[in-house]
């Protein structure tokens, strides 16, 4: 009897690891922390040791968040981890909790400093989030409220967190305005903006990921305390040369049909792969990253690779020989263009992309839409050499400018250390 009650809870904890791997909804995560609470003993010492690591003297920053920002979850995680990382560094001590906490202990390890505090509970998703702040808030400075998501929760509930801890402030990164996202007419989406917009008329700043994103903040609402925060890329070593590169490159999770990033692989796929092939050039697309949307790789067209999750996308970014985005609706930055030209390596992408960036098209990318075209600007990539060289030189001084760790550590500082 107790060896079929052991196998029970093996097969549970199994059936849970699969929804919870194709993106299921929360309320899951009480069953899956009752049946696998084994998994975060070792939490409990980590964030012991996180705590002393914090010192004493420091200002508190609580953030809560949709999941752990891995980087390779892609949708603006990698700028979340970054985040985190630059505020730890700062000396701040950091607490973080996620409406869906799965914690990784070799992901936690390799991705973020050993002096931030993971917490985790059983209740299901807001319950979670406000038992963990009503817990910790005579102690918060600083409430970091991040994606529209995230706020949309907890909305409601911020005048009391004011109330009880009059000194609390409370900052909200918007991360990206999923409204500018929506298709249809002018009116329906200038109406899910202004409702979006106007969560954050009660933070005491607001942070917007880029210039473009603030006007639109600007435009709506009049916020005093409005900061931009974009990306920080790291210092890379530009190791292959142009003759030991080939092939094309696609980055970022898979999920269902209807994301962007799935939207823009298949729109590649589909629409885009077929003149390049149709051009006589000998080349290979790969795309790495989580793949929940093709299973089976049997009806794929010749050259295509799809490699899955790497721990490190240098490897890729350094022996591609193009990068492709193909995207035709985006809000944010788009970080994997910022990634892929901090590695030198030029791009095609969409108007939208090099909008969000500023950058200009035949200096720091090749730009298109159409199919056809699209495939022409991935063909010139491909076999000029002259225009590659330069696309690269232009786009990795760009960056480097735009989006260095100094200036992002710049950026930190005047947000949450005013002077």
């Amino acid at each position: 009897m107790k060896t079929q009650i052991i196998d029970i809870k093996l097969r549970l904890v199994d059936l849970l690891k699969e929804v919870i791997k194709y993106q299921c909804f929360p309320i899951i995560f009480p069953l899956y922390y009752y049946f696998n609470h084994k998994d975060y003993s070792w939490l409990k010492e980590k964030n012991r040791q996180a705590r002393i690591n914090q010192g004493v003297n420091n200002k508190k920053i609580m953030v809560i968040d949709d999941r752990i920002p891995y980087p390779e979850n892609g949708s603006g995680y990698p700028r979340t981890q970054q985040i985190l990382k630059g505020l730890s560094s700062l000396d701040f001590k950091i607490s973080y909790y996620a409406f869906i906490p799965f914690v990784n202990k070799d992901k936690v390890e390799r991705h973020f400093n050993s002096n931030i505090e993971f917490i985790t509970s059983p209740l299901i998703a807001k319950k979670g989030a406000l038992r963990a702040i009503r817990e910790n808030l005579s102690t918060i400075d600083i409430l970091l409220i991040s994606r529209p998501i995230t706020l949309k929760r907890l909305y409601r509930h911020l005048p009391e967190f004011k109330r009880q801890n009059p000194n609390i402030k409370i900052f909200y990164d918007s991360e990206a305005i999923n409204a500018l996202r929506l298709k249809g007419s002018s009116q329906r989406v200038n109406r899910y903006l202004t409702k979006e917009l106007h969560m954050a008329s009660f933070a005491d700043k607001t942070i917007a990921i880029s210039l473009r994103e603030r006007k639109v903040f600007e435009q709506l609402l009049q916020l005093e305390r409005l900061e931009v925060l974009g990306h920080q890329t790291q210092e890379v070593n530009i190791s292959n040369p142009i003759e030991e590169r080939s092939g094309l490159l696609f980055m970022g999770p898979l999920y269902r049909k209807s994301t962007e990033n799935s939207q823009a692989f298949l729109f590649f796929l589909e629409r885009i792969w077929p003149y390049i092939l149709k051009n006589s050039v000998t080349t290979t697309f790969t795309h790495i990253g989580r793949n929940h949307l093709i299973k089976s790789h049997k009806n794929l067209k010749p050259n295509i690779k799809l490699v899955g999750e790497v721990k490190d996308i240098s490897i890729y970014l350094n022996k591609s020989r193009v990068f492709v985005a193909p995207t035709l609706s985006s809000s944010g930055i788009p970080l994997k263009l910022i990634e892929s030209g901090a590695h030198g390596l030029p791009s095609v992408c969409s108007t939208i992309l090099a909008n969000q960036l500023g950058w200009e098209t035949e200096v720091h990318a090749l730009v298109a839409d159409d199919p056809e075209e699209f495939a022409n600007q991935c063909i010139r990539l491909l076999t000029d050499d002259e225009l590659w060289h330069k696309i690269s030189k232009n786009v990795l001084q760009k960056v480097k400018s735009e989006y260095s760790k100094l200036h992002f550590t710049n950026q930190l500082k005047a947000i949450f250390e005013p002077s």
